[in-house]
């Protein structure tokens, strides 16, 4: 560690920068990543007492510069320098699925408008899991035939510790795309979301796919006494939320994450 400005550590800014590595925005995923108990993270965060060792080791764990965690200086990552970021290069487009942050070994190149636009540079695929998207699709309106349960035969890849945070297993995990205008604003039409089948155990607030019959749909819900549960839309001007058996729904798997598609 160099070059650490004295005096000016501020929690809110570390924070956002780990969050950044992390792809998070949740305070709970910093506090488990760091192995601290959230009620214990949140405390220091109002006293703007920074558990600098532990985000430097999470910075290092992640080939993440300590000069840009503590300072805002410089790459953010390790190995990279200010001459490797204004390289000129020419390179074959190619279409590389991916998602999470950029990978630790890229360099930037330059385009012939001008702009610098971030590249791989080997990345290391032991350091991914690699997450199939399902041909289904998953309605957030009235419910949509399921034509197959096979997949597309196209994967994604996510970094392996990102994962560990938040799902129960690599194996248990599917992508889907969304159709329909009910969960919006939280999820639109198009976005693609990520299903944990291991995580079937309901919890109020959160969002699930559920199956009835040969329809899948996406909703909140919120359980209810005498064996049922509230189905709840995002969008309850157009879709209210309706009362349902639990026994009458098949629970496929909870939503632990969605992306944002900004061109439809």
């Amino acid at each position: 560690m160099r070059n650490i400005k004295k005096n000016v550590l501020d929690f809110e800014i570390l924070l956002s920068r780990i969050k950044t590595i992390l792809n998070t925005e949740s305070d709970k995923a910093v506090a488990i990543a760091i192995n601290m108990k959230p009620n214990a993270f949140y405390n220091r965060k109002k006293k703007n007492s920074v558990p600098l060792s532990e985000f430097v080791y999470l910075a290092n764990t992640h080939n993440v510069s300590t000069d840009w965690l503590i300072n805002g200086e410089g790459p953010i990552y390790k190995g990279t320098t200010q001459e490797s970021n204004h390289q000129s290069a020419t390179s074959e487009k190619k279409d590389i699925i991916v998602s999470d942050h950029q990978a630790p070994e890229e360099k930037i190149i330059k385009d012939e408008n001008g702009i610098n636009i971030p590249q791989w540079n080997n990345p290391d695929p032991d350091m991914y899991h690699y997450i199939p998207m399902a041909e289904a699709t998953l309605n957030a309106g009235g419910g949509t035939f399921v034509l197959s349960e096979k997949t597309t035969g196209r994967y994604y890849a996510f970094r392996k510790n990102f994962l560990s945070f938040i799902a129960s297993s690599p194996k248990n995990l599917i992508l889907m795309k969304v159709t329909g205008d009910s969960m919006e604003p939280k999820i639109e039409d198009g976005d693609t979301v990520m299903i944990d089948i291991g995580k079937r155990q309901l919890k109020n607030g959160a969002i699930y796919a559920l199956g009835y019959d040969d329809v899948v749909v996406i909703k909140e819900v919120e359980k209810l006494p005498g064996g049922k549960v509230l189905v709840i839309s995002k969008n309850q001007k157009i879709h209210p939320p309706y009362e349902a058996d639990i026994q009458n729904i098949r629970i496929i798997g909870q939503v632990i994450w969605g992306d944002r598609t900004f061109v439809k």
